[in-house]
């Protein structure tokens, strides 16, 4: 039997420092009752440079608490009932002591509007770091829920829409992504 109880909040604010340049700060505040409390800052700059063209820089803390299933997993295996040829009898087990996995995020984006918004182009491309990623250690006598380790995540996404008539649009879009794990 398991039992959690959160609670977050989270504020956010924008300010214009200039009429090109917008200033986008947020704060989350999460409590959680197998964790410390944790704080997730976000600050987003946007630039328009010209009317219909946005260049946007941000970077942000995201936290994902332990679920309940990796904090009081606890299945254990009758040898028999599994497999006779081939028992299996070491528990899998869950973890009070997990962290929280953190990702730290960086991203960049271009918008732009062309031909009287009749042709949208975007581009983006972001860099995320995950540490205290939550995982399976496996060892002779049980599997146990263990903070594993981090990963890189790096890649972009663009993209062009287009108003060929007032009842017919199209898009195309291409993606990409890196993950790295160490």
């Amino acid at each position: 039997f398991g039992k959690e109880n959160r609670i977050g909040t989270y504020v956010q604010g924008e300010w214009s420092l200039l009429p090109s340049v917008n200033i986008i700060g947020g704060f989350r505040y999460d409590l959680h009752t197998q964790i410390n409390p944790t704080y997730s800052p976000r600050l987003a700059v946007v630039f328009t440079p010209v009317a219909g063209h946005t260049v946007r820089a941000q970077a942000s803390v995201a936290y994902r608490p332990p679920t309940l299933f990796e904090t009081y997993e606890d299945v254990r295996v009758n040898p028999l009932a599994s497999n006779p040829f081939f028992p299996i009898s070491n528990p899998v087990l869950g973890s009070r002591n997990l962290h929280p996995e953190r990702i730290l995020s960086y991203e960049l984006g271009y918008q732009g509007w062309l031909y009287r918004h009749r042709i949208r182009v975007r581009a983006d491309v972001f860099y995320n770091r995950g540490t205290d990623l939550i995982g399976l250690q496996s060892t002779p006598i049980m599997v146990t829920a263990v903070n594993t380790g981090r990963t890189e995540i790096y890649g972009g996404e663009a993209g062009v829409e287009f108003q060929a008539t007032s009842w017919l649009t199209g898009f195309a879009n291409y993606s990409f992504q890196d993950i790295a794990r160490n």
